[in-house]
């Protein structure tokens, strides 16, 4: 039997989870999580891309899935220490980031991930704008989303000018 091909149209969120699932129903895209605070939990130095292991990264490349890397969360090292939505008594992964460590972190990842991961989202539903909802998952301003994003956009762009840089999935009701 042939294995049907995928809908470029159509994608599905870690295809990883259910491979067989993923497979029966043909997606073209997949999106996965990385997130920084495990990839660089205990500061620049530290690399550990490992909380999506390269072969299921591998096997949805090779199911024809295109793999969206979306890239999410700020380990307490790497915080914004001067910025006053981040308390500096409590880190969070939403914190705003230090806007070098978050470029050089940015960076390394597109290079680690080059040539297999072209499309990148920056951060995840950073609209929720309570931070005592469970949802919230980003302690900065618009502008400060404007300027992960745009560092974002530069370093993904220097590491390889083809690849694609997406603004954040927003929610559609929450509150």
């Amino acid at each position: 039997a042939q294995t049907p091909t995928p809908d470029p149209r159509f994608g599905l969120v870690q295809t990883y989870d259910d491979p067989a699932a993923a497979a029966g129903l043909r997606p073209g895209f997949t999106r996965i999580k990385l997130y920084w605070d495990i990839i660089q939990p205990t500061g620049p130095d530290d690399w550990q891309p490992a909380n999506v292991p390269d072969p299921l990264v591998e096997a949805d490349l090779a199911a024809g899935r295109e793999v969206v890397g979306l890239i999410v969360r700020t380990p307490a090292w790497a915080r914004d220490a001067d910025h006053p939505n981040n308390d500096p008594e409590n880190p969070q992964l939403k914190d705003v980031p230090d806007m070098a460590a978050w470029g050089r972190f940015v960076r390394r990842l597109a290079e680690q991930y080059q040539g297999r991961i072209t499309h990148w989202i920056i951060w995840n539903e950073p609209d929720v704008w309570d931070p005592n909802h469970p949802g919230s998952t980003w302690n900065g301003s618009e502008a400060d989303y404007f300027e992960l994003l745009k560092t974002a956009h530069l370093n993904l762009k220097a590491a390889d000018p083809n690849n694609k840089v997406y603004i954040s999935g927003f929610t559609y009701w929450w509150g």
